[in-house]
């Protein structure tokens, strides 16, 4: 209670950022273009691994759609903080509508290859890198950093209620239409995302923010920031850590639905629903929390995470693996809401868009490494294995990382 005023209720909670006009816009195009886009993450593994039969070559289609970032997310990040953020999110919103139009063409011609999703994979790899810092920058520029949280934990739930439903409406489509039918859902959802998102209103930003320096100048001043901040530099370490080693579930998980639990696209479609089932539920409790993130709590769910996904790695059964799954969502969630939101409310606005290039280099750049190793190491021991090992590198130096950052953490608390 404040000034004699009830404390406010888990309802107007969770619902605050919806009083922002333009967040209800931002809201509205996320939610289509997550929608589309988990159809087509079933679609595109569920096809490569029809055409190669290849563990490996899953790892190395997931490393093709985010090994762009490595090279450009950074320089994207400083073009978002030099240009309109919303129209580099608009932009690169129907590169990913044209990607998926050309994947349906391809298949209904019957001329889609393993060569040619590599291609389009790498395509939409590159437009992810300019859309991620861009669209991380955005949300700020939108809500202001009163209802960040709050925004994030939305944006988490729509993006994992779609990795329900997506994943879903994709094995019905494959099963009945073949994968063309979930790329071709997946354009127009992304064209209409990209509809919508223009009705946003966004107020021009001062000549202060107007930066006259040349992109290189820019990427140095954002390093050197990063590197006169030790506790975002700690934040970017336990970024890449799990990055690398904790990710790989979602990689694997079209070989864990055929040699592990023998099953089809409605299977892989039910799998991806139960980890956004946890991811859901975690968003929701996040979104209707009270207060900033907390050192304790990061530090549960960053020990969380690796340890559910071993136990899911050895469930043997769908019974068991589908609760767990659920559980493996929920921690994902849990930990990386409240660390991406760490990092944009520790970061001047400025340097909003560099920053956020920078973790998304770390995020999705340092990605593919980790795919293409659990892709290697599940061809050679088995998909349980590959995850079980990733995991067991994420508990030892993501415990040393998160009793390393405590007292920053607290301090930066501390300042408020």
């Amino acid at each position: 209670m404040i000034d004699g005023q009830p404390a406010p209720s888990f309802l107007a909670r969770f619902s605050s950022a919806f009083r922002n006009r333009n967040y209800r816009y931002y809201f509205a195009g996320s939610a289509l273009l997550y929608a589309g886009f988990w159809m087509q993450v079933v679609a595109v593994g569920w096809l490569a691994y029809a055409l190669s039969g290849s563990k490996t070559i899953l790892g190395t289609v997931s490393a093709l759609e985010t090994l762009p970032s490595l090279f450009f997310s950074f320089y994207a990040g400083t073009i978002a903080d030099r240009l309109d953020r919303k129209l580099l999110v608009n932009v690169t919103q129907m590169i990913f509508a044209l990607q998926a139009l050309a994947l349906t063409l391809l298949y209904y011609s019957h001329r889609v290859t393993l060569e040619s999703l590599f291609v389009l994979a790498a395509i939409g790899g590159i437009a992810d890198a300019f859309y991620i810092p861009a669209r991380s920058a955005l949300v700020v520029d939108v809500v202001g950093p009163e209802l960040l949280l709050n925004a994030n934990a939305l944006g988490s739930m729509i993006f994992n209620g779609a990795r329900i439903v997506g994943p879903v409406v994709a094995g019905i489509l494959i099963a009945r239409f073949g994968e063309g039918a979930a790329f071709l859902a997946n354009g127009l959802a992304c064209a209409m995302a990209a509809l919508t998102m223009l009705r946003i209103q966004m107020v021009q930003r001062s000549a202060a923010d107007q930066t006259r320096t040349s992109v290189v100048a820019d990427m140095r001043a954002g390093l050197a920031y990063l590197a006169t901040h030790p506790f975002l530099a700690r934040l970017a370490a336990a970024m890449a850590v799990y990055s690398i080693f904790g990710m790989n579930y979602i990689v694997l998980m079209p070989a864990f639905t055929r040699d592990i639990f023998h099953g089809d696209a409605r299977v892989l479609g039910w799998l991806f629903a139960a980890m956004g089932l946890g991811a859901l539920v975690s968003a929701v409790l996040v979104a209707g929390s009270k207060g900033r993130p907390t050192w304790a709590a990061l530090f549960c769910t960053a020990l969380a995470l690796p340890l559910s996904q071993t136990a899911f790695a050895y469930a043997g059964d769908l019974r068991a693996a589908l609760p767990l799954l659920a559980l493996v969502g929920f921690s994902v969630v849990a930990y990386w809401i409240r660390m991406n939101t760490l990092v944009q409310m520790s970061t001047d606005e400025v340097m909003l868009g560099r920053v956020m290039g920078i973790y998304t280099t770390i995020f999705l750049g340092l990605g593919p490494l980790g795919s293409l190793l659990a892709g290697a190491i599940a061809d050679r021991f088995g998909a349980p294995f590959a995850i079980a090992s990733g995991c067991a590198v994420c508990v030892a130096a993501g415990a040393w990382l998160f009793l390393a950052m405590r007292a920053p953490l607290l301090a930066h608390a501390a300042r408020g």
